[in-house]
């Protein structure tokens, strides 16, 4: 860009200090977003720092992350917030958790996001009095969770699921093929992070809520139906940490799906669905929602 005579602007800076985030380029984010001011003149924004807050939390640099807002002019945003809270929850930051989410609870009244991620922070902690408290604290302030959705296309048709959905078609098989990706992903030494199942309940019982969240019923649907359909594109609904089953299910537990038959099944994954693409089987490696990728590695 800068080669062809044009200069960054706003917006483009935002693409990419994103784009350093997600490829877990620490080092390279930070210099462009110090150079944005010095450089090209341009005021940091709040979707600055929410992307450098992501970029900072995605290497278990929180702390840091709070120093950087420290310098913002102004009041972070709900969006800041939100990169700090997801932080926070990977990482089991409780206290600036709580902070984090309580700003959020002023700023953003009605959304249940923030509600949801610090129910999950406590549920990962064992705290289950407090998870309780967040939801009775929903219920009292009339918040309600969406609940979350995933689309497959297959054949020309759309196909949606829901967490637990057995009303398609084809249930009986897509749940068979649940517990297989579960066996064979099993065999390859995977265990669900039950810490994100909601419920004060045994261990196995968390990992069965995990199994059939709605990414993997529409992953598995895609796998029955790839052979005659070759490109089935997955999306989810909403922002990702609304979903609270996403992060301990679907994410980490694609890692196992190269040793499935290659399927050609295109999934978004990312903090929102859009994010980013790549096909079960032939991708190099899917990742969960933090990559360790070789900046933060040596952070």
């Amino acid at each position: 860009m800068l080669g062809a005579g044009a200069r960054p602007d706003y917006v483009t800076l935002i693409g990419l200090i994103f784009a350093c985030s997600h490829a877990g380029l620490v080092e390279s984010g930070r210099v462009h977003f110090e150079s944005m001011e010095k450089v090209y003149g341009i005021t940091p924004g709040p979707e600055h720092y929410s992307c450098m807050v992501d970029l900072l939390g995605r290497c278990g640099r929180v702390e840091e992350a709070v120093e950087l807002l420290g310098r913002m002019d102004g009041e972070p945003d709900a969006t800041v917030w939100k990169s700090l809270l997801a932080a926070c929850r990977v990482h089991r930051n409780i206290p600036l958790a709580e902070r984090a989410a309580e700003c959020l609870f002023k700023l953003a009244p009605e959304d249940a996001v923030p509600y949801v991620m610090l129910a999950n922070v406590y549920t990962a902690a064992g705290r289950w009095l407090d998870v309780a408290r967040v939801r009775s604290l929903m219920r009292a302030r009339g918040v309600s969770k969406e609940p979350g959705w995933s689309w497959m296309e297959e054949g020309g048709a759309v196909h949606a699921f829901k967490a637990g959905d057995r009303d398609h078609a084809q249930a009986k098989e897509i749940f068979a093929k649940v517990r297989e990706m579960m066996q064979r992903i099993k065999e390859e030494g995977y265990a669900a992070d039950t810490g994100f199942a909601l419920h004060d309940e045994e261990e196995e019982g968390k990992a069965e809520e995990l199994a059939v969240h709605s990414e993997r019923l529409a992953v598995a649907f895609g796998l029955i139906n790839s052979a005659s359909h070759a490109y089935s594109p997955l999306k989810s609904s909403g922002y990702r940490d609304d979903n609270p089953q996403t992060e301990g299910g679907i994410y980490p537990s694609v890692l196992g799906l190269e040793s499935l038959p290659s399927a050609k099944i295109k999934l978004c994954r990312g903090i929102n669905s859009d994010q980013e693409e790549g096909e079960i089987g032939e991708i190099e490696g899917c990742r969960s929602s933090y990559p360790l990728r070789q900046d933060c590695a040596s952070a």
